[in-house]
């Protein structure tokens, strides 16, 4: 498993997800809401939303590493479950972020039936992506903090300070 200063790394990384994301859901509604913001910031958007896309699979990852050493309680079960859908609303809001940005940059026109119909969708999917990484994180605390997860793990702290074997 992937340890830092001598935790297992996934609690640390997973707070990077819980922030970016977000952030970058955030960045989508206000460059959708104001055009002005959208000139200034949309490309700002598009990399804080690749960002957030970045570190969904190493939360993962480091997540599917941690279930080796802790109990499968249902909670946790949920949690990893859960966990996978992570990546698609990060995916869903980088693409809002593109499509506001290229809206910007080549289209120059907000005002018709398709820029109305991207601002609208950008802004569902920012609300949407925003709920589900709350929800994610919402079960993980629980698997985590449960009665019923407060798991020891499997082999205990190493000699060294690792955990696990």
């Amino acid at each position: 498993m992937t340890i830092l200063a001598g935790l297992p790394l996934h609690p640390l990384v997973v707070h990077a997800a819980v922030v970016l994301l977000p952030l970058a859901a955030l960045g989508v509604v206000l460059i959708a809401v104001f055009p002005k913001l959208r000139r200034h910031y949309s490309t700002l958007v598009v990399l804080l939303s690749g960002a957030a896309l970045l570190v969904m699979p190493i939360a993962s990852k480091t997540g599917e590493d941690l279930t080796r050493y802790v109990d499968h309680t249902q909670a946790m079960k949920d949690h990893v479950a859960m966990g996978e859908s992570g990546s698609v609303a990060a995916v869903a809001v980088l693409v809002a972020a593109c499509l506001l940005w290229w809206m910007e940059r080549r289209a120059r026109r907000s005002r018709g039936t398709l820029g109305k119909f991207i601002v609208v969708m950008s802004v569902l999917v920012a609300i949407a992506a925003t709920a589900q990484i709350v929800r994610i994180g919402h079960s993980g605390a629980t698997s985590a903090w449960a009665k019923e997860s407060v798991a020891q793990p499997h082999t205990g702290w190493g000699e060294e300070g690792e955990f696990g074997e």
